[in-house]
């Protein structure tokens, strides 16, 4: 009990420092976002999906977004779009103190929306182990590139 507030603490601290280099590669100067790569820190994602969400950028999923790099998938699906041939590699947090993991796979696994839960849990929930969503199944729930931008464009006129 006592490590989940201490946890929580240190990401309320979190979402207040700026962002690292590594988080900067996702320049939100054009408001849209390119999510691929290979994820990395809980709370370095966190943040900057925080950020995205307060701007109201897009986010194009395109390529391998790996790890930490899903977390792009709690934005609503009409600020999300995908390209083909993009895949989602999935995976428990590791890294740290074994509280802190546990409270990283909770925190990422709380933001999906229900059909990647629902994905992750079929496949035996997130562990050490791989788990590689294809964009066959993704663009079942986030729409396509193309799609997306002219969807976009029509809700503003």
């Amino acid at each position: 009990m006592r490590s989940g507030r201490l946890v929580a603490l240190i990401m309320a601290i979190a979402l207040c420092l700026p962002l690292s280099a590594a988080a900067e590669r996702f320049a939100l100067a054009s408001r849209a976002v390119i999510a691929t790569g290979p994820g990395g820190s809980v709370i370095e994602y966190a943040r900057l999906v925080s950020n995205i969400r307060m701007q109201n950028a897009q986010v194009q999923f395109s390529g391998r977004c790996e790890s930490a790099c899903t977390m792009f998938l709690s934005l609503p699906a009409s600020r999300t779009c995908i390209m083909p041939g993009a895949s989602f590699t999935f995976h428990r947090a590791y890294g740290a103190s074994e509280d802190f993991n546990q409270w990283g796979t909770e925190y990422m696994m709380s933001g999906y929306p229900v059909w990647v839960r629902r994905w992750i849990a079929d496949r035996g929930g997130l562990s050490d182990r791989l788990l590689r969503m294809n964009y066959a199944y993704a663009a079942r729930f986030i729409p396509p590139c193309g799609q997306a931008a002219r969807s976009l464009a029509a809700a503003r006129s």
